[in-house]
């Protein structure tokens, strides 16, 4: 009994990153740039010492989502395979989240506070009439300002998330490149990649079974208590 428990015990843990993965995709559902995570068992090397032959594991679901035009000149969106590099405090990172802002010194920005990263450096914006076209040269009345830097990735499954749309890439475990054939859409946001009524079945698909699972542990945890009770009245 305490094996089979032990068992369902284990296969219940693993609905909780479950749910919790879910949960952060519909929290996500309105964050520009957001890219859904999928949770699934990952196969073990070994069972030997494990309850169940599986672990559970996240990844990231890089397709493109829809585009959102919002007429901003600052609002860029990329179509196909890319990442607009930025600057964070712990090194660069990369994002699909084009929603950008200035700050005081007119450095293009996210709104998180990182600086957006053109192929020289940080893009500060100058003159007036701001356009971008989809290779991602950056231009005013005064000329060109820069062109952004956007990266692609040979293996975008190693990316580590650092936030809610934004990625690390330790140890280039990823592949670095530059994207050569971006398509940057100026004045459009992606928008999420997450499928809200999918999310929500899944949710609920979840629910029932950590419902059921409980059941399962409170019948052995009653069988437990009266086999107890049966033994003292023996003794």
């Amino acid at each position: 009994m305490i094996d089979g428990l032990t068992t369902i015990v284990e296969a219940f843990k693993a609905k909780v990153p479950h749910l919790d993965n879910i949960t952060n995709n519909i929290a996500n559902i309105s964050t520009p740039g957001f890219k859904a995570e999928k949770h699934f068992l990952s196969v073990l090397q070994s069972a030997q010492q494990q309850a169940l032959p599986y672990t559970p594991a996240t990844k990231i679901d890089f397709s493109d989502g829809s585009l959102q035009h919002t007429g901003n000149p600052l609002d860029m969106a990329l179509q196909g395979d890319g990442f607009f590099t930025v600057q964070t405090s712990e090194g660069e990172a990369y994002t699909r989240k084009g929603n950008f802002t200035i700050n005081s010194a007119k450095e293009l920005m996210t709104p998180e506070g990182n600086y957006v990263m053109s192929e020289g450096g940080r893009i500060v914006l100058s003159g007036t009439k701001i356009e971008v076209d989809p290779h991602g040269e950056i231009k005013s009345h005064e000329g060109s300002i820069g062109k952004l830097k956007i990266v692609k990735f040979n293996k975008p499954e190693n990316l580590v998330k650092a936030s809610a749309g934004v990625f690390r890439n330790p140890n280039n475990a990823a592949g670095l490149q530059s994207q050569d054939e971006a398509n940057v859409q100026a004045g459009n946001i992606e928008n999420s990649n997450v499928n809200a009524v999918k999310e929500m079945l899944e949710m609920i698909d979840v629910q029932r079974t950590v419902e059921s699972y409980q059941k399962v542990i409170q019948t052995f945890s009653d069988l437990d208590n009266l086999s107890v009770n049966r033994l003292g009245r023996i003794s």
